[in-house]
Formats: C-alpha cells, sequence, structure tokens
C-alpha cells in the first residue's frame, strides 16, 4: 500500500478556525498520522504538557509557548496532558485583500526565521491570552467570511504582529534586517513557495518580478548571500526530506513530484546538497 502524507484541511471547507485545544491527547486513541496542512496554524499553550512533531523534529509542548505551524509543514500531535489554550487555523483567503499584505508579512517571516516554537514571557503570555480569548469571542459571535468584520480582522492582524515581532526579538539580524528586505525579495520567497515543483527554471522568477535572472541573483546574494538558484534548490530539497522520512514512495515517484525528469540527477542533486543519497538519508530514518 502507497504511503503518502495526508492532508488535513479546515472543518466544512472554512478558511478560519479557533477552539480552545483538546485536554488530554493520546495518540493511539486519536489515531492520527502526520499530516500536512494546507493553511496556516497556531497552538498557544496556557498550560500543561505534552509532545507533538513539525517535520519530524519532536517539539515539547510547554506552558506560556506559542508553537507556529506553517502551511505545508508536516504535524502530528504525540500526547497531551491536562492542556489548557487555544488553537488557531487561518488561510490568507479569510482576510480582505487590502489586508492580506499584513497577513502575508508575518508568513514570510516564518519562511524566512523556521521558527516553530516561541516562549513567552508572564507579560506577553497575558497579551497573548487577551488576544485569543478576544478572536474566539468575535468569531462565535459574527460571520467569520464577512469581510466587512473589521473586529474580527484586526483582532487576528494584531496577533499574527505580535507573533511577527516575537520572531523578530529572537534573531538581532532579523530584528535590524526583516524591515529594510527588498519587497521584490519577499514576493520571491511566496512565489518560489507556490511554483517550486513545477517551475524550477529562474527565468519564470525573473519574469514574475519583472527582473533579468542576473537581477534576480544578485538581488537574492545581496539578502542571502545565496544565488535565486540555490535557493529554490534548497527549498526543493526540504519537500524531498519530507517525501522521504513521511511516505514509501519510490525514488524515481519522489523525483518526478518535484518536477524532475531525470530520477538520476534528483538523486545527485540531493546528496549533493545533503551530503547523503536519498536511499541512504531514508534508511537512516527509518533505523
Amino acid at each position: 500500500m502507497k504511503k503518502r502524507i495526508l492532508s488535513s484541511d479546515l472543518l466544512d471547507r472554512d478558511d478560519f478556525e479557533i477552539r480552545h485545544v483538546t485536554p488530554q491527547i493520546n495518540r493511539k486513541l486519536l489515531d492520527e498520522k502526520p499530516h500536512r496542512h494546507p493553511f496556516h496554524e497556531i497552538i498557544y499553550l496556557k498550560s500543561g504538557e505534552g509532545r507533538h512533531t513539525i517535520d519530524g523534529e519532536v517539539f515539547t509542548l510547554e506552558a506560556d509557548t506559542i508553537y507556529v505551524i506553517g502551511e505545508g509543514q508536516i504535524h502530528e500531535f504525540l500526547e497531551g496532558i491536562n492542556l489548557k489554550g487555544y488553537l488557531l487555523r487561518y488561510k490568507l483567503s479569510v482576510l480582505p485583500p487590502a489586508l492580506t499584505m499584513y497577513a502575508t508579512d508575518y508568513s514570510i517571516l516564518q519562511v524566512i526565521s523556521a521558527s516553530n516554537s516561541l516562549h513567552l514571557s508572564p507579560q506577553e503570555a497575558q497579551a497573548f491570552d487577551l488576544c485569543f480569548e478576544q478572536l474566539l469571542q468575535e468569531s462565535s459571535r459574527h460571520n467569520r467570511s464577512d469581510k466587512s468584520n473589521h473586529i474580527f480582522h484586526f483582532i487576528l492582524l494584531t496577533l499574527l504582529s505580535r507573533i511577527n515581532l516575537k520572531i523578530r526579538s529572537l534573531s538581532n539580524h532579523l530584528r535590524d534586517h526583516y524591515d529594510s528586505i527588498d519587497h521584490n525579495y519577499k514576493k520571491l520567497i511566496l512565489l518560489i513557495e507556490e511554483h517550486y515543483k513545477e517551475r524550477h527554471e529562474l527565468p519564470f522568477y525573473a519574469k514574475q518580478l519583472r527582473m533579468t535572472t542576473r537581477q534576480l541573483s544578485q538581488l537574492t546574494e545581496s539578502e542571502t548571500g545565496e544565488t535565486a538558484k540555490q535557493l529554490v534548490n534548497k527549498r526543493l530539497m526540504i519537500e524531498a526530506r519530507r517525501l522521504l522520512t513521511f511516505t514509501n514512495m519510490s525514488l524515481k515517484e519522489i523525483a518526478f513530484d518535484l518536477g524532475y525528469k531525470e530520477p538520476a540527477y534528483f538523486s545527485r542533486l540531493f546528496k549533493r546538497k545533503t551530503g547523503q543519497s536519498p536511499k541512504v538519508f531514508r534508511q537512516e530514518i527509518q533505523g
């Protein structure tokens, strides 16, 4: 039987969901498998303890902590005891077009930083607790799909802005550098996230940004020290590791899924980028 990454969408195909976390989590009773999120998920834990995984990395669930699972990441709850807090899931479509840019800014920052666990001070936890509770109340009070529900939207953006600032505070580089990042580089990150499987070639991304390929690589090198091609390949390797870890797809199937016409080329590239062949990587993961 083919083992593929399960996809868990929002209830009733909505674009937003907020609720209290489940107090007790038993992996065997829950029968939850590692699953990919086609949405953004934020877990704020006020109290309790447990464990969950994000892209295969085990995180201890701790009080006064926010856990951020980005769109496309693979998540699994392992266990939870006496959990109290909130679980928030949303898609960018929940926001009116004029406000989407603010949530997009948060998404870009999360991709750049790869920050999945944010420990809060007592003062920060109090502010987040109030924000989550207000969002929960406003969500239950009004129609979430109503684009004119400004209170709901601005509470959500306030919450994302608080997380944005918290992520920045963890890194001097991000704190000092993020606001000055070229807007075209931010657009490139989103373009790569959307098209990395089917579009490996730089002319596609350059055209979308109305640049030459040389200008594109000059942009990425000035922002990250890496070429645009290196950024595309890095994103492909992240997905390759996910597929090798969480599926039993053959190397040929993985190569085709990632848009490579020649599986041998994919294997050579993977080894060059990670130091291991796909086969060895999978063997070590599986123990």
